[in-house]
């Protein structure tokens, strides 16, 4: 009888063992962001736990994310710049010069542009799809990427503007089209938190 009673208890206990497990990886899977370890010009933000920070290409990036998606092989790239009070140029520009890097695969792709206030910073995003000219057009350098997508953000923050730029291929950019948005949603004024 003792036996079966032992036994019993040891169900019992991985029964519970199970169930806080399960409870454990639904709380991992749901945060899904990162700590808001990063800010820029004034602006902290969250990034979703699944991009990954890599090493900066360029001295202009302050940060720099490889962002992935399930079922395709080349992962798209978001670049954070931040070139300090009144500097980087005024939104409109910005977004006319991003315009530029994008030929549409056909007329009936218009850019996606909103403006939306999150807290108390202007945030202007930008959603572009066509053939991509990487690289530094002025230098003659770009090469063209068809099937490319282009997500953007111009957050308008306490010590200036600060640019959120994803290109990658557009099956990517697609995919992570929510977790943008939710990354722009995490803005907050850094001088207000303290």
């Amino acid at each position: 009888m003792k036996v079966l009673d032992r036994f019993n208890q040891t169900r019992i206990y991985f029964k519970i063992f199970l169930m806080g497990f399960i409870c454990f990886l639904s709380a991992v899977g749901a945060q899904g962001f990162a700590a808001a370890d990063y800010t820029a010009g004034g602006i902290s933000f969250d990034v979703p736990a699944s991009w990954q920070k890599v090493e900066p290409s360029s001295k202009m990036r302050l940060y720099q994310f490889q962002v992935t998606s399930e079922g395709v092989s080349d992962p798209a790239e978001l670049s954070v710049f931040y070139f300090g009070a009144g500097q980087g140029g005024d939104v409109q520009g910005n977004l006319e010069r991003w315009k530029a890097q994008f030929h549409p695969m056909d007329h009936t792709i218009e850019p996606e542009i909103n403006e939306q206030t999150v807290g108390d910073m202007k945030v202007t995003t930008i959603y572009l799809e066509g053939t991509y000219q990487s690289g530094m057009m002025a230098m003659g350098d770009s090469v063209p990427k068809e099937n490319y997508g282009l997500l953007g953000a111009i957050g308008e923050g306490p010590e200036g503007p600060v640019f959120f730029k994803m290109t990658g291929p557009r099956e990517v950019i697609r995919a992570n089209k929510a977790a943008f948005a939710e990354l722009t949603g995490s803005f907050k004024n850094v001088s207000l938190s303290q």
